[in-house]
């Protein structure tokens, strides 16, 4: 036999939205919003975009009418919410 135990009525926590779901305030945003992650060198900037491009991508997708825009700048990565 098993020594695995069955337990009955153990609540299932909620989803969690990834790794940086809750990190950036893209439910938050209206379109003309957008927010900056500060990076100091040329190789920081591309580490970021890596970074939030998808993280962009699956919001959009699993929000339907969302739209963001994301764009090196001096500073650092901004981003956008178009629609």
């Amino acid at each position: 036999m098993s020594d695995i135990k069955i337990e009955k009525d153990i609540p299932i926590p909620a989803a969690r939205s990834g790794r940086y779901g809750n990190m950036y305030p893209f439910a938050q945003m209206s379109a003309g919003d957008s927010f900056i992650l500060l990076a100091d060198t040329r190789q920081e900037k591309k580490k970021m975009a890596r970074r939030i491009s998808p993280t962009v991508y699956r919001f959009e997708k699993l929000h339907p009418g969302a739209e963001f825009i994301t764009r090196t700048v001096d500073n650092g990565v901004r981003v956008w919410r178009v629609k």
